[in-house]
Protein backbone atom coordinates (compact mmCIF):
# COMPACT_ATOMS: atom_id res chain seq x y z
CA UNK A 1 0.00 0.00 0.00
CA UNK A 2 2.93 2.10 0.64
CA UNK A 3 4.18 1.87 -2.81
CA UNK A 4 0.98 3.37 -4.32
CA UNK A 5 0.99 6.21 -1.96
CA UNK A 6 4.70 6.61 -3.43
CA UNK A 7 2.64 6.56 -6.95
CA UNK A 8 0.09 8.78 -6.08
CA UNK A 9 2.29 11.50 -4.54
CA UNK A 10 4.81 11.49 -7.91
CA UNK A 11 2.23 11.69 -10.43
CA UNK A 12 -0.35 14.06 -8.66
CA UNK A 13 1.56 17.39 -10.06
CA UNK A 14 1.79 16.02 -13.93
CA UNK A 15 -2.53 14.99 -13.18
CA UNK A 16 -3.11 18.17 -11.62
CA UNK A 17 -1.24 20.05 -14.50
CA UNK A 18 -3.25 17.62 -17.43
CA UNK A 19 -6.24 17.85 -15.81
CA UNK A 20 -6.25 21.82 -15.69
CA UNK A 21 -5.11 22.30 -19.14
CA UNK A 22 -7.36 20.12 -20.61
CA UNK A 23 -9.96 22.09 -18.76
CA UNK A 24 -8.76 25.60 -20.24
CA UNK A 25 -8.42 23.64 -23.71
CA UNK A 26 -12.15 22.61 -23.57
CA UNK A 27 -13.25 25.80 -22.15
CA UNK A 28 -11.44 27.77 -25.24
CA UNK A 29 -13.03 25.61 -27.45
CA UNK A 30 -16.41 26.53 -26.58
CA UNK A 31 -15.49 30.11 -26.20
CA UNK A 32 -14.37 30.13 -30.30
CA UNK A 33 -17.55 27.97 -30.53
CA UNK A 34 -20.01 30.40 -28.94
CA UNK A 35 -18.33 33.58 -29.86
CA UNK A 36 -17.68 32.49 -33.73
CA UNK A 37 -18.68 35.37 -36.27
CA UNK A 38 -22.36 34.45 -37.96
CA UNK A 39 -22.52 32.76 -42.03
CA UNK A 40 -21.33 35.01 -44.82
CA UNK A 41 -23.91 36.92 -45.93
CA UNK A 42 -25.52 36.05 -50.11
CA UNK A 43 -23.80 38.82 -51.85
CA UNK A 44 -27.09 40.51 -53.92
CA UNK A 45 -27.01 43.26 -56.41
CA UNK A 46 -27.21 47.10 -54.82
CA UNK A 47 -30.02 49.45 -56.31
CA UNK A 48 -27.12 51.73 -57.08
CA UNK A 49 -24.06 52.50 -58.66
CA UNK A 50 -21.14 52.57 -56.96
CA UNK A 51 -19.65 55.99 -55.99
CA UNK A 52 -16.36 55.11 -55.31
CA UNK A 53 -13.71 52.32 -55.64
CA UNK A 54 -11.70 52.12 -52.86
CA UNK A 55 -8.93 49.74 -50.22
CA UNK A 56 -6.86 48.61 -53.32
CA UNK A 57 -4.77 45.56 -51.86
CA UNK A 58 -1.94 44.18 -54.23
CA UNK A 59 0.51 41.94 -52.95
CA UNK A 60 2.67 38.77 -54.09
CA UNK A 61 1.49 34.58 -53.08
CA UNK A 62 4.25 32.78 -54.36
CA UNK A 63 4.76 33.43 -57.91
CA UNK A 64 1.89 34.97 -59.03
CA UNK A 65 0.15 38.11 -57.44
CA UNK A 66 -2.89 39.11 -55.65
CA UNK A 67 -5.36 42.04 -56.39
CA UNK A 68 -8.64 42.75 -54.98
CA UNK A 69 -10.50 46.01 -54.29
CA UNK A 70 -14.14 47.03 -52.69
CA UNK A 71 -16.80 49.39 -54.42
CA UNK A 72 -18.89 51.65 -51.90
CA UNK A 73 -22.11 53.42 -52.78
CA UNK A 74 -22.57 57.36 -51.42
CA UNK A 75 -23.15 55.92 -47.78
CA UNK A 76 -20.18 54.48 -47.82
CA UNK A 77 -21.63 51.35 -48.01
CA UNK A 78 -19.60 47.94 -49.73
CA UNK A 79 -21.89 46.94 -52.78
CA UNK A 80 -21.78 44.30 -55.06
CA UNK A 81 -22.38 45.21 -59.06
CA UNK A 82 -21.73 43.83 -61.95
CA UNK A 83 -19.54 45.29 -64.54
CA UNK A 84 -15.96 45.79 -66.46
CA UNK A 85 -12.93 46.38 -64.63
CA UNK A 86 -9.87 48.10 -66.38
CA UNK A 87 -6.78 47.54 -64.27
CA UNK A 88 -3.52 49.08 -65.35
CA UNK A 89 0.18 48.10 -63.02
CA UNK A 90 2.73 50.81 -64.34
CA UNK A 91 6.34 51.01 -62.90
CA UNK A 92 7.66 54.08 -62.01
CA UNK A 93 11.29 54.75 -62.46
CA UNK A 94 13.34 58.01 -62.73
CA UNK A 95 15.82 59.25 -64.73
CA UNK A 96 18.23 62.35 -63.87
CA UNK A 97 21.00 63.62 -65.58
CA UNK A 98 23.33 65.31 -63.57
CA UNK A 99 22.87 69.06 -63.53
CA UNK A 100 19.17 68.62 -65.17
CA UNK A 101 15.79 68.11 -63.82
CA UNK A 102 14.67 64.61 -63.02
CA UNK A 103 12.63 62.86 -65.61
CA UNK A 104 9.86 60.17 -64.51
CA UNK A 105 9.40 56.76 -66.70
CA UNK A 106 6.34 55.12 -66.53
CA UNK A 107 6.68 51.41 -68.01
CA UNK A 108 3.03 49.81 -68.55
CA UNK A 109 3.87 45.95 -67.08
CA UNK A 110 -0.29 45.08 -67.41
CA UNK A 111 -3.19 46.50 -69.13
CA UNK A 112 -6.17 44.18 -68.74
CA UNK A 113 -10.04 44.29 -69.10
CA UNK A 114 -12.09 41.69 -67.09
CA UNK A 115 -15.58 41.49 -66.57
CA UNK A 116 -17.25 41.01 -62.95
CA UNK A 117 -20.16 39.30 -61.72
CA UNK A 118 -21.58 38.88 -58.80
CA UNK A 119 -20.55 35.52 -58.41
CA UNK A 120 -16.95 37.04 -58.62
CA UNK A 121 -17.58 38.92 -55.37
CA UNK A 122 -15.68 37.10 -51.88
CA UNK A 123 -16.10 38.38 -48.25
CA UNK A 124 -12.65 38.65 -46.68
CA UNK A 125 -12.34 38.32 -42.96
CA UNK A 126 -10.49 41.32 -41.21
CA UNK A 127 -10.21 42.56 -37.74
CA UNK A 128 -8.12 43.35 -35.28
CA UNK A 129 -5.06 40.20 -33.42
CA UNK A 130 -6.55 36.86 -33.62
CA UNK A 131 -10.44 37.84 -33.96
CA UNK A 132 -11.34 38.43 -36.92
CA UNK A 133 -14.71 39.73 -36.72
CA UNK A 134 -15.53 42.00 -39.40
CA UNK A 135 -15.97 41.22 -43.27
CA UNK A 136 -15.43 43.41 -46.32
CA UNK A 137 -16.80 42.63 -49.75
CA UNK A 138 -14.03 42.68 -52.17
CA UNK A 139 -13.16 41.76 -55.98
CA UNK A 140 -10.41 39.76 -56.16
CA UNK A 141 -8.34 39.15 -58.97
CA UNK A 142 -5.07 36.75 -58.75
CA UNK A 143 -2.35 37.78 -61.59
CA UNK A 144 -0.01 34.92 -62.66
CA UNK A 145 3.39 36.38 -63.14
CA UNK A 146 3.78 35.09 -66.54
CA UNK A 147 1.17 37.91 -67.74
CA UNK A 148 3.21 40.90 -67.10
CA UNK A 149 6.08 42.12 -69.60
CA UNK A 150 8.31 42.29 -66.99
CA UNK A 151 8.35 41.24 -63.29
CA UNK A 152 10.21 44.24 -61.08
CA UNK A 153 12.54 43.63 -58.88
CA UNK A 154 10.87 43.41 -54.78
CA UNK A 155 10.74 47.25 -53.17
CA UNK A 156 10.42 48.88 -56.78
CA UNK A 157 7.60 52.21 -57.74
CA UNK A 158 4.11 51.40 -58.97
CA UNK A 159 1.31 53.02 -59.65
CA UNK A 160 -1.84 50.52 -59.89
CA UNK A 161 -4.85 52.00 -61.54
CA UNK A 162 -8.22 50.48 -61.50
CA UNK A 163 -11.21 51.86 -63.40
CA UNK A 164 -14.61 50.02 -62.95
CA UNK A 165 -17.46 50.24 -65.36
CA UNK A 166 -21.44 49.55 -64.60
CA UNK A 167 -23.02 46.98 -66.34
CA UNK A 168 -26.60 48.05 -65.94
CA UNK A 169 -25.97 52.50 -66.13
CA UNK A 170 -22.64 52.63 -68.33
CA UNK A 171 -22.26 56.15 -67.81
CA UNK A 172 -21.02 55.07 -64.07
CA UNK A 173 -17.87 55.21 -64.15
CA UNK A 174 -15.34 54.97 -60.71
CA UNK A 175 -11.45 55.38 -60.91
CA UNK A 176 -8.66 54.85 -58.52
CA UNK A 177 -5.14 55.84 -58.83
CA UNK A 178 -2.96 53.91 -55.46
CA UNK A 179 1.13 53.84 -55.45
CA UNK A 180 3.16 51.84 -54.01
CA UNK A 181 6.22 49.40 -53.56
CA UNK A 182 5.87 46.61 -55.63
CA UNK A 183 5.50 43.36 -53.79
Amino acid sequence: MSQFRDHVRLLRLPLLITAIALALFLLGAYLFHRFKPPAEPVVTEASAPPAELDRIVFYREGDDFGLYFSLYDAAQKEIARPGEVKLKIVLIGTIKVEGSPEFIRETVLLDAKFDVDLSAYRWLQVGEGMFFDRRRLTIPKRIPASVLKKVPPKGSRCKITVEFRDATTPDALVRRDRLLLFP
